[in-house]
């Protein structure tokens, strides 16, 4: 007769400096799919480029949520190995919320503007602030969702050109480079962040892990390298 045995709950307590090195270590990988996203968007691979910009931002999500596990650590409180893998770092829509949407939202206009001044502006800028803000509460499931559609095909229908839902059909560049955006926007507000703690707290040197700082000729010189490496010989 076989017995069960309880499994022994061993709770791994962490150290501050054990935390930070996993927030810096997060914002650099979410640089890095943040780079590849970049090659993948001028490659044309629309749906994989945005696939990887949504989990650049899940990673910078992470890492904001480990570095209030930081915090917390600083403060005295009890931080386990099981808070840093479990809970919010684990869920996709907990880490989007967590970064934010930082783009703001528009609406179709037509005709004129309206005038300087006028009730018409006046509504027209209410309803876009609603807009905005329906938006960023509704950008975790919607991008969640849009990550999905962008890894796997999907069966749709029972008419056969309309059975499966293909990536490469949902997604074209605009698309891409929305989400892509979004990333730059987010890695650069963290990366800011992460640079001043640098300088405000005393950090051991094995977590100052470099953290590329967004601006066209860095990616430019990605995305020349991977060409140069890609290209056939001459």
């Amino acid at each position: 007769m076989k017995t069960s045995v309880a499994k022994i709950q061993k709770v791994v307590p962490v150290e501050a400096d054990f935390i930070i090195a996993g927030v810096f270590f997060a914002a650099r990988n979410a640089w890095e799919l943040l780079r590849d996203a970049q090659i993948l968007h001028n490659a044309g691979s629309f749906a994989s480029a945005y696939g990887l910009a949504v989990f650049c931002r899940e990673e910078l999500g992470k890492s904001k949520i480990w570095r209030d596990q930081w915090d917390r650590c600083r403060r005295g409180e009890s931080v386990t190995l099981d808070d840093l893998r479990l809970g919010a770092a684990t869920n996709h829509k907990k880490k989007l919320a967590r970064v934010g949407k930082r783009l703001p939202q528009g609406i179709p206009s037509y005709g004129e503007p309206p005038e300087p001044g006028s009730r018409e502006e006046a509504k027209q800028a209410k309803r876009i602030s609603e807009i905005n803000v329906l938006a960023r509460q509704r950008d975790p499931e919607k991008t969640h969702i849009g990550r999905l559609h962008a890894f796997f095909v999907e069966s749709d229908g029972s008419e056969f050109h309309k059975a499966y839902s293909q990536p490469r059909d949902r997604f074209d560049r605009t698309r891409s480079r929305g989400e892509i955006i979004e990333a730059e926007v987010a890695y650069d507000q963290v990366r800011l962040e992460l640079m001043a703690l640098i300088v405000s707290a005393s950090l051991p040197h094995t977590v100052l892990t470099i953290l590329p700082e967004i601006r066209a000729s860095s990616l430019d010189a990605v995305l020349l390298e991977a060409t140069a490496i890609a290209a056939p010989p001459q």
